[in-house]
């Protein structure tokens, strides 16, 4: 028997038009299972062929009709006229009627599917970025963007504008989101590069999450969990997701914001202002209590960083290895596993109790890691990456005698130009 949470993620995705064995792969069921729930819906009577008495003038027209409401298409007498050219000689009431009626049964039976997840206080925080279109800044065009945060308990939230999506912006809007409202267990994510890397598929059937390890580190420095909304299910961060809604009717309404844009640190004390005196001090439709009210309940249970040492990890920089399996840092070669020659891979410099550490890292895992040498033009090699698997292996003892050759030093800057 499938949970309610999977149940719901079947019926969304057959709703989306996914076919049976798209989804059976995409959730790991067997495709009789899916067949079977989405027969069961049938002939429970979710199905227009069952509820539905669909007029004569309108049923050659149905399909083109609910392709055009699929698309976003909310003007009636835009299809209207539309159909009329197809051959639809039927009134514009009937065809008003008939869009109404659907439209209600759609909403009603995505209500009944629908089920509310709450969270305890201090439990969950839902992240997402909003776009925000352009602005000029210093007379160029930049994309603006908006960072939101909001506490899935009290529905308390912090926006903050930006002009990069990059990992240190987005560490450093969590950091003082933290200081602002608070920091609990576990904050949820959409599949955004900068946290997540990638999925795997793995033989028994599940997927292994490799998280951005420059976000991994940060949630281990300030102890928050990471959590990840399952793919094609957007409801799993409704709460953030009608924030980022709310956000660009109210206080984005239309462009006015951006004819009145000032600068980028103007418009985050506008949106601060608006979060105290109209988001978060509002009757919230949901809970019938106000984000700030909420709020105070809550905050016993959050975590507030400010007594925390500045964040300030070594960032990540890329480099390509070699066709021997050979990297360069300051003008030193350091060996990698052959599998990842001629590769571009990442490194990072960190400090184990005092000794200085060359961290080799592919996207997602550490695969190396060297003490590092002073000494220019020296090679600093591990015996077991010194083999393969692959056709063409190098033996050790070449390497090591490539190792004793005298090599020139290049500049940082071209690998910063090749990596």
């Amino acid at each position: 028997m499938l949970s309610r949470d999977q149940q719901d993620q079947i019926f969304h995705l057959l709703d989306n038009g996914m076919s049976a064995s798209q989804i059976s792969r995409q959730l790991h069921i067997s495709i009789g299972t899916v067949y079977n729930y989405r027969n069961s819906r049938s002939h429970s009577g979710n199905t227009d062929s069952h509820k539905e008495k669909i007029p004569s003038k309108i049923l050659p027209f149905r399909e083109s009709i609910r392709l055009r409401l699929k698309r976003g298409e909310k003007n009636i007498t835009r299809i209207f006229q539309y159909l009329q050219k197809e051959g639809y000689l039927g009134s514009y009431a009937l065809l008003n009627s008939y869009v109404r009626n659907f439209l209600l049964s759609f909403r009603q039976k995505k209500y009944k599917r629908s089920t509310r997840v709450e969270t305890d206080p201090g439990e969950q925080a839902q992240i997402d970025w909003g776009d925000f279109g352009k602005v000029v800044i210093n007379g160029r065009k930049e994309k603006l963007y908006a960072f939101i945060y909001i506490l899935s308990y009290s529905r308390m939230a912090y926006v903050e504008f930006v002009v990069r999506q990059k990992q240190v912006v987005l560490q450093n809007c969590h950091v003082r989101a933290f200081e602002k409202i608070g920091m609990p267990k576990v904050l949820r994510y959409d599949n955004m590069k900068t946290v997540l890397v990638r999925r795997k598929k793995l033989p028994n059937g599940y997927k292994k999450l490799y998280w951005n390890p420059s976000f991994q580190e940060f949630a281990k420095y300030y102890g928050f969990e990471l959590d990840i909304c399952p793919p094609y299910w957007p409801r799993s961060k409704g709460k953030v997701e009608a924030m980022v809604k709310y956000l660009k009717q109210n206080f984005a309404d239309g462009n006015v914001f951006k004819k009145n844009f000032i600068s980028l640190e103007n418009l985050n004390k506008e949106v601060s202002r608006w979060l105290d005196e109209v988001a978060n001090a509002r009757i919230h439709r949901t809970t019938k209590e106000k984000p700030c009210n909420l709020w105070k309940k809550e905050k016993p249970f959050l975590i507030f960083p400010n007594g925390f040492s500045p964040y300030n990890p070594t960032p990540l920089l890329p480099r390509r290895s070699t066709k021997d399996g050979l990297i360069q840092y300051k003008s030193v070669f350091y060996s990698v596993p052959m599998d990842y020659a001629q590769k571009k891979l990442y490194i990072r410099e960190i400090d184990n109790s005092g000794l200085p550490i060359l961290e080799i890292y592919d996207h997602h895992e550490s695969i190396a890691r060297h003490s590092i040498s002073t000494k220019r033009g020296s090679w600093v090699l591990d015996d077991q990456h010194l083999s393969t698997k692959n056709e063409g292996e190098v033996p050790k003892k070449k390497i090591k005698e490539m190792a004793s050759i005298s090599v020139a030093a290049r500049d940082l800057h071209y690998y910063d130009i090749v990596g």
